[in-house]
Formats: C-alpha cells, sequence, structure tokens
C-alpha cells in the first residue's frame, strides 16, 4: 500500500512541476544565485536575490500545493548542502584552497 501511495505521490510532483517552466526556472535560478554566494560571498546581493528566486519558483511550480512545495523545498536544500559541503571541502584541502580567493595568511595578535 505505502509504494502505490508513494508513486501517486511522486507522479503528482512530477506533473505539477511539469506544468510551469517559468518555476522550475525560477527554481534553479534561484539556486545559481546561492552557489554564487556560497563561493563568492559578498554583501549578500546574491543569496537575497537567489532566495526570493527560490521561493517565487517553488510558490509558481509547485500548483498550490503546500505538500509538493515541501517535498521540493527538502530536495533543493540537501543539493545546496551538498554543494557546500564539496565547497567548503575544496577550499580546505583542494584546487580551491590554492586559489587567490582563499586567504592563506593569518595576521599576528602582537602586530
Amino acid at each position: 500500500m505505502f509504494p502505490i501511495v508513494m508513486a501517486g505521490f511522486f507522479s503528482g510532483w512530477a506533473q505539477a512541476w511539469g506544468q510551469s517552466i517559468g518555476g522550475i526556472a525560477l527554481a534553479v535560478i534561484g539556486m545559481v544565485l546561492i552557489m554564487i554566494e556560497i563561493v563568492i560571498p559578498g554583501f549578500g546581493a546574491a543569496g537575497i536575490s537567489g532566495g526570493i528566486a527560490l521561493i517565487a519558483g517553488l510558490i509558481l511550480g509547485s500548483a498550490g500545493s503546500i505538500t509538493y512545495a515541501m517535498f521540493s523545498l527538502l530536495i533543493i536544500v540537501a543539493l545546496l548542502i551538498i554543494f557546500a559541503v564539496i565547497v567548503f571541502r575544496s577550499a580546505l584541502k583542494g584546487k580551491l584552497s590554492r586559489s587567490p580567493v582563499v586567504l592563506n595568511t593569518s595576521i599576528e595578535a602582537g602586530s
């Protein structure tokens, strides 16, 4: 019984997102802007704009169902967390640690 209910949920979720190209576009643009903010922190313009675009995309793409919106948000947050872990790991040990974006020097307290 449970797999049948889940199959119905996933088909409804995919159908709701399939009807909204604008919602998909806004959600993707929002994720990209948030990823830019993770890699290149600034004043937060990209992060705030990304958050607004992501919320607008969820509203448009969920077809009015709060359940679909929450499930979509769960997937997006999981993807952003995975991306952030990869970026932070690269900043500590990978290619990003050798780039001029990451500060490798420190200032002594007595200086």
